[in-house]
C-alpha cells in the first residue's frame, strides 16, 4: 500500500480526481454521493429499498457524530444495467468503479464492511465495500451494531482518513498505562468493561497478558460517554468521535491505547484529524443548529453500455514516423479484439476539417468489428483541428436524439491545434454537455503544448496520456487505449485482458523468441497479434507442453496444431491474427519471428475470463501527475482479482522520458518508503528521476511464477463485531493457477520543474518509527528505536545523516514544534550511528539513554520523531510520532496465580470477571492441590488457547475482507 506524502500533495486538491468520485460537502450536506450496486447481486427491488433505508440512518447519525456538520444531502444509488425491473434514468458519469460505496457479493463469502484505504493518515479512501445480506438482513448487520452507525464508521476511513481505535491483532490487545499498568487497548480511556480468558497469567518481558486474555466491553456504559465511532460504533451510547478537548474529559482521546489510530496519525485523536479534512478546515461547513430535515434525496439511475468516440488525428504531421499507420493498427486491435460486445463505437478524423466517419455502432459480432474498422483513415494532410473533432464527437452522441451526458471522448493527437475553433473556444460548451474526455499525446511531449486539451480532460472527469511517438508508439497506445477504454461497470468477466505488449527488433535473418505466461483466471478468446512495419514476418507459437505450432506460414517439416491454419493476414492493419480456437489451459507459452528486412513488430496478447468471475488486473496509477521541483511521483500497480490482493508478484515500471530515454523502477508490496502498507497487491515506488521538463510515459509490467495456492494477505479497514474480541490482521489474499503476466499503463506524468545539476532531491518520510523500552525492569538500559532506513533521493540511494529529537508528556510538542525539542546526540546512543545511515529500505535500530529523565517520577510518556538529510543538507519531511511509556520505576506484574479463570488486571473502569478464591486449606491439602492445580493450569491453558486462536480466525474470516477497512476499523 503507497505512502501519500507531500510529494502528491496535488492530489490533495483533487482527491476527488484522483479517485474517481464526484462527492462534496456544501452547506453541510455530502452531494454527489453514489452507492453502486455490482452485477453479479440478484436483481431484487427490496435492496434498493434498504440501502435508502440504510442510508437515511447513517445520515442521521453522521450528523450526530459531526456535531451538525455533516449529513448526507443527495445519493445516487447506480443498479447494473442487466436490471430489467422498473423505469429508471440512464446513467452518465456514475460508474461502480467511481462509486463511493458499493455493493457487491463477497468473493470469500464474508460480510464485514470496510473500506479500502492505501494512503496515509487524513487522505481518503478509496471505496467503501457492503455485502448485499449485510445490506438487508438483520441478522448479519446485528453483529456489528446499528447500519447507520457503521457506516459512519466506514465514512472516517474512507473520506476522512482516520484508523481504528479498536486493536485489530493481538499485538495491540493491551498495553502500559503511566499510572496504572496494563490496560486494555481502547479509546476512549473511560470505555468500561471484563476481562475474560485466563488474565492472571503476564508476560516477563512486556508485562502484559497472553493473549488468552481478552476485554469485553459493558453493554452499559459510564454516564456521558459518547465516544468513539471509530472504537467500537455498536456500544449503545457510542455516537461521536474521541477528541482532545479536556473539559470533556470522559471522551478524551486515549494517547496512550496501542491502536492503528495512534500509530498512524502520530497519536492524533481522531476527531482533530477530521477538523482538518477539506470538508471542515478553515471553518468550513460549521455546525447548523438550524437543520432538521436531514433525510438524503435518492434518485436512482441505470447503467448504460460503453459509448466510445476514437477522434483521431489526420493531420500532415501524422504521416511522420509512421503514427497513422501505428494509430490505425491499434484502434484496429482496440475494436476487434479489446472492447466487449455490447459497446458502442463512433469514429471521427480531424485535420483542417472534422469529419464523422461512423455514427454510433454497436459491437455485436464479427461483422460489426469489420465494418467499424474498415472506415478508419487511411491518409493525413492539413491542420490541426482538435475543437472542431471534439464537437464532431459530441454530435455523434446526440445524434437521433442521444443523450451525450457519460459518452467517452479519446482524442488522439501529435501536435500543436492550428485551426479554429480551438480547445478553448469549445471547453465550456463540452463540459455542459457532460462528456467525458480523454486526451492521448502522441509525441507531444512539451506541456505548454495543448495543455487546454489536458486541462478538459481533466475538468471532464477523463486523463490525459503521453505516447513518446518513436517506434514504439503502437505498444504504448495499445496500452493507453486499452486501459481508458476498460469497463468501469465492475464486471470484468467478458473484458478483453492484456497480457503481452510490447515491441521487438527485427533484423534479417535472425530469429526473435520470446515466452507469454496465461494464467488459470484468463485463456477463453486468447488472441496473439503481431505487427510489422514493412513486410510481413514468419511467426510461430507453440502452446506450453505440445510439440506441435501455429503458424503463418506452411511447411511440410513442421508439425501444426489441430485447427491450423489459425491466422488472419490484415495487410491493411499490417498485422497478423491468431485467435486460439479453445480455452487454453495455464501455462507458458512461447512465440518466434523471423524477417528477411530490419523492421519492427509490436506483439500484443489478449485473453477473456476462463470461468466465472473476474481475471487479474492491473491497474497503474500516478500520484502526482503534475510534479515540481524537488518533489517526487509516486507509481502504483493494484494488482487483484476479485477484490483480492496478488501477493508475491514482481512488479516492474519503465518509464520513458521526453527524450525517449528510460528507466526502470521495481515496485514494491513490503510496506516500506512509498508502500504505505504491505501484502494488500498494492506495489508502489517513488519516482524523481526526471531530467527534462515535459510529459513522460508510464508502463507497468507485472509477473508471477507458477503458485497455484491461496496466500494471506494484509487486512485493510473493516467494522468491529459485537462479541467482545477483536479480528486478526491477516486476510486471504488471491488464488491463482498458473504463472502470471500483465501489461498496463498509467494516465500521464509531467514534470514542470527546472532541471538542474544540483541535489534538491530529499530523502523520504520515514513512516514506520518505531520506539519501546529496552528493559521494563531496568530504565539504565533506555529505549530502543527501529525504522526503515529512507534513500538519498526519496527510497532511492542511501541518506547521509539522522536527526532524532524527543520530548516528554504529550505528542503535541513534538508534532508542532519539532527542532525545538531535546535532541538525540551521540552521547546518548549505545547502538547505532546518526552519521552512517543503512542503504534505502533496510532495517535501522538505535538504542539510547535518556539522561535527563523526570525527578520524582515513576514513569514518563516519551515522543520521538526524525528525519533524514541527504550529502546536500536536503531534509526529508518530519517522520511519525513513536511514543513509549517509560517505565522509571519499573511496574508492578500481578503474581502468577495458580487459578486460571482469575483476572489479576485491575483498572479503574475495567473489572474483573472473577475474585480470586481466599479458602485456605492445610499445608498438605495445599502442596497436593497446588500440584493439581498447576497441571490443570498447563491444560487449560493450552486448551483455552487453541480454541480462542481457532474462535478468532473463524471470526476474522467472518469480520475481514480482503484488503479493505472495517467499522471497528483503521
Amino acid at each position: 500500500m503507497i505512502s501519500y506524502h507531500l510529494t502528491v500533495i496535488v492530489c490533495l486538491f483533487r482527491i476527488v480526481n484522483c479517485f474517481s468520485s464526484q462527492t462534496v460537502l456544501v452547506d453541510n450536506g455530502y452531494r454527489g454521493v453514489v452507492i453502486a450496486i455490482h452485477p453479479n447481486v440478484t436483481e431484487d427491488q427490496n435492496l434498493i429499498d434498504d440501502v435508502k433505508n440504510m442510508m437515511i440512518d447513517a445520515s442521521a447519525d453522521l450528523f450526530e457524530a459531526t456535531h451538525k456538520r455533516a449529513y448526507f444531502k443527495e445519493i445516487t444509488i447506480l443498479i447494473p444495467k442487466t436490471w430489467t425491473v422498473g423505469n429508471y434514468e440512464n446513467a452518465s458519469k456514475e460508474s461502480y468503479d467511481s462509486a463511493d460505496i458499493r455493493i457487491e457479493e463477497s468473493e470469500i463469502g464474508k460480510n464485514t464492511p470496510y473500506a479500502r484505504t492505501y494512503l496515509g493518515c487524513g487522505l481518503g479512501g478509496i471505496y467503501i465495500h457492503l455485502t448485499p445480506d449485510y445490506v438487508s438482513l438483520d441478522t448479519v448487520a446485528d453483529n456489528y451494531g446499528p447500519r447507520g452507525k457503521t457506516v459512519v464508521h466506514e465514512w472516517g476511513h474512507y473520506r476522512w482518513g482516520v484508523f481504528d481505535e479498536y486493536p485489530v491483532n493481538d499485538d495491540q490487545a493491551f498495553y502500559l498505562d503511566t499510572l496504572t499498568g496494563a490496560e486494555a487497548t481502547r479509546c476512549p480511556r473511560a470505555i468500561s468493561g471484563t476481562y475474560r480468558g485466563v488474565c492472571n497469567i503476564f508476560n516477563p518481558l512486556t508485562y502484559l497478558p497472553y493473549p488468552t486474555c481478552f476485554f469485553k466491553d459493558d453493554d452499559l456504559q459510564p454516564t456521558g460517554l459518547k465516544t468513539s465511532i471509530m472504537y467500537k460504533q455498536f456500544l449503545d451510547k457510542v455516537s461521536t468521535f474521541c477528541h482532545s478537548d479536556s473539559s470533556d474529559p470522559i471522551n478524551l482521546h486515549n494517547e496512550e491505547a496501542n491502536n492503528t489510530q495512534n500509530i498512524r496519525c502520530s497519536y492524533q485523536s481522531t476527531w482533530d484529524v477530521i477538523l482538518e479534512s477539506v470538508d471542515f478546515r478553515n471553518g468550513s461547513n460549521l455546525p447548523n443548529l438550524a437543520l432538521t430535515d436531514i433525510i438524503p434525496e435518492f434518485k436512482i439511475l441505470r447503467v448504460v453500455p460503453k459509448r466510445i468516440i476514437f477522434v483521431m488525428d489526420v493531420s500532415g504531421s501524422m504521416q511522420d514516423n509512421m503514427k497513422l499507420v501505428h494509430l490505425r493498427s491499434v484502434v484496429n486491435h482496440i475494436i476487434k479484439d479489446v472492447l466487449s460486445t455490447g459497446s458502442y463505437v463512433g469514429l471521427v478524423s480531424f485535420e483542417s476539417i472534422s469529419l464523422i466517419l461512423a455514427q454510433l455502432t454497436e459491437i455485436s459480432d464479427t461483422d460489426s468489428r469489420n465494418d467499424l474498422t474498415a472506415l478508419l483513415p487511411g491518409t493525413a494532410s492539413g491542420g490541426t483541428g482538435i475543437g472542431s473533432g471534439i464537437r464532431k464527437g459530441i454530435e455523434i452522441l446526440k445524434f437521433d436524439g442521444g443523450q451525450p451526458a457519460g459518452g467517452i471522448l479519446v482524442v488522439l493527437t501529435d501536435g500543436q491545434e492550428t485551426q479554429l475553433p480551438y480547445v478553448e473556444n469549445i471547453a465550456s460548451e463540452a463540459l455542459m454537455e457532460n462528456v467525458i474526455i480523454h486526451s492521448v499525446f502522441i509525441g507531444v511531449s512539451d506541456t505548454n503544448v495543448n495543455h487546454d486539451l489536458a486541462s478538459l480532460s481533466e475538468q471532464s472527469g477523463g486523463n490525459w496520456y503521453y505516447s513518446d511517438g518513436t517506434t514504439n508508439t503502437a505498444s504504448q497506445l495499445t496500452n493507453i487505449i486499452a486501459a481508458l477504454t476498460k469497463s468501469k461497470d465492475g464486471d470484468l468477466s467478458s473484458e478483453s485482458i492484456q497480457l503481452v505488449n510490447r515491441n521487438e527488433n527485427l533484423k534479417p535473418g535472425r530469429i526473435v523468441s520470446s515466452t507469454v505466461a496465461i494464467d488459470g483466471s484468463v485463456g477463453k478468446n486468447t488472441v496473439f497479434t503481431f505487427t510489422w512495419d514493412i513486410q510481413e514476418p514468419t511467426v510461430e507459437i507453440t502452446p506450453p507442453g505440445r510439440s506441435c505450432i501455429y503458424s503463418n506460414r506452411i511447411s511440410s517439416h513442421k508439425s501444426y496444431c489441430d485447427g491450423s491454419p489459425i491466422h488472419e493476414v490484415e495487410e491493411q492493419f499490417s498485422s497478423v491474427r491468431f485467435v486460439i480456437p479453445e480455452t487454453v489451459k495455464p501455462g507458458t507459452w512461447e512465440y518466434t519471428i523471423q524477417s528477411n528486412v530490419s523492421d519492427e513488430s509490436t506483439v500484443t496478447v489478449t485473453s477473456t475470463a476462463s470461468t466465472g468471475g473476474n481475471p487479474v488486473t492491473v491497474e497503474a496509477k500516478i500520484l502526482a501527475s503534475d510534479v515540481s521541483e524537488s518533489k517526487a511521483a509516486v507509481i502504483i500497480a493494484e494488482v487483484f482479482r476479485n477484490g483480492l490482493p496478488v501477493l508475491g508478484a514482481s512488479v516492474n515500471a519503465t518509464v520513458v522520458k521526453p527524450d525517449s530515454t528510460t528507466s526502470n523502477v521495481i515496485l514494491l508490496d513490503n510496506g516500506k518508503g512509498a508502500d504505505f502498507k504491505k501484502d494488500d497487491g498494492v506495489y508502489s515506488k517513488y519516482y524523481s528521476n526526471f531530467n527534462s521538463k515535459g510529459r513522460y510515459y508510464v508502463e507497468v509490467l507485472v509477473f508471477k511464477d507458477d503458485a497455484s495456492h491461496e496466500e494471506d494477505g494484509a487486512q485493510g479497514s473493516r467494522s468491529a463485531t459485537r462479541n467482545g474480541t477483536f479480528e486478526q490482521g491477516d486476510t486471504q489474499a488471491a488464488s491463482i493457477e498458473g504463472p502470471l503476466q500483465r501489461v498496463a499503463s498509467s494516465p500521464g506524468l509531467a514534470y514542470t520543474g527546472s532541471v538542474s545539476t544540483s541535489d534538491t532531491i530529499p530523502p523520504n518520510k520515514v513512516i514506520d518509527l518505531e520506539a519501546k523500552q529496552a528493559d521494563l525492569s531496568d530504565a539504565s538500559i533506555g529505549v530502543h528505536l527501529s525504522f526503515t532506513s529512507p534513500g538519498d533521493d526519496y527510497d532511492s540511494g542511501t541518506a547521509s545523516r539522522y536527526e532524532i529529537r524527543y520530548s516528554y508528556g504529550s505528542s503535541k510538542p513534538i508534532r508542532i514544534d519539532f527542532a525545538s525539542q531535546k535532541n538525540v546526540t551521540d552521547n546518548m546512543i549505545t547502538k547505532g550511528d546518526l552519521s552512517q545511515p543503512k542503504p534505502n529500505t533496510n532495517f535501522e535500530e538505535f538504542s539510547l539513554i535518556l539522561r535527563d529523565l523526570p525527578q520524582n517520577e515513576n514513569s514518563v510518556r516519551v515522543a520521538f520523531a526524525m528525519r533524514a538529510f541527504d550529502e546536500s543538507a536536503n531534509p526529508s519531511e518530519i517522520s511519525n510520532i513513536a511514543m513509549v511509556t517509560f517505565f522509571i520505576i519499573p511496574p508492578s506484574i500481578p503474581p502468577t496465580t495458580e487459578t486460571a479463570t482469575s483476572a489479576a488486571i485491575s483498572t479503574t473502569t475495567a473489572k474483573e470477571v472473577l475474585e480470586p478464591n481466599d479458602d485456605r486449606l492445610g499445608l498438605l491439602l495445599g502442596v497436593i492441590l497446588g500440584a493439581i492445580g498447576v497441571i490443570s493450569l498447563l491444560i487449560l491453558v493450552a486448551v483455552f488457547y487453541c480454541r480462542r486462536r481457532r474462535a478468532l480466525r473463524k471470526q476474522n474470516e467472518e469480520a475481514h475482507d480482503h484488503t479493505y477497512e472495517n467499522p471497528y476499523r483503521i
